[in-house]
């Protein structure tokens, strides 16, 4: 699932190149972090998952306890996990305006599927839908376990998985062409629905 109606298309075209049947894997639009859930987000295919997966977006996520309450509803109850991957804390670039022309936000990562020049439909640059600037494990534990997860688990991402080990990402400036780099240390959190 993707706000985004440009990403779940790019998700969607890059899945049929591979072969896979849309009915074995597609994204669809859909915003479990609205007041209102559209009603088609309560049929049986959105429900009873195994697994969740939620990688680099709840940075993005306004309500990261709402987001958290929604995905883990939609859990399989007693064995579902959800599975979170994003920024540790860190601080932005001097200037985050900077960036608004060619997607890259502070978060390092790139962002396709805005419009022109790194602007979404509504005019918003990428670095601003960012809501948070990474997260520690407590933050994170205090989230998982206030929806009821258990088992609560992190693992620190990186080369050869050591700690404190950042990771590359690689994005685009002001459409000049060159790339920009930011270095971010990144985590999995994950936690089984009870």
């Amino acid at each position: 699932m993707d706000i985004s109606e440009k990403m779940v298309g790019k998700f969607n075209e890059k899945v049929k190149n591979q072969g896979i049947p849309e009915e074995e894997m597609r994204a669809v639009v859909a915003d479990l972090c609205a007041d209102k859930l559209d009603p088609s987000l309560s049929n049986p295919e959105y429900n009873n998952f195994d697994v969740v997966v939620c990688g680099f977006a709840f940075h993005h996520f306004e309500n990261v306890q709402l987001a958290t309450t929604r995905l883990a509803e939609r859990l399989k109850p007693n064995s579902g996990v959800l599975l979170v991957i994003d920024f540790k804390p860190h601080l932005p670039p001097p200037d985050r305006t900077a960036n608004c022309g060619g997607q890259a936000h502070h978060g390092g990562h790139q962002h396709s599927g805005h419009g022109n020049r790194g602007k979404s439909a509504t005019g918003l640059c990428a670095q601003d839908t960012v809501a948070h600037g990474g997260f520690s494990q407590e933050d994170m534990r205090k989230v998982f376990e206030g929806t009821g997860l258990v088992e609560v688990d992190f693992v620190d991402v990186g080369p050869n998985g050591e700690r404190g080990k950042a990771i590359t990402f690689l994005g685009h400036d002001d459409g000049s062409g060159k790339g920009v780099k930011a270095e971010r240390e990144v985590f999995m959190v994950k936690g089984r629905r009870a």
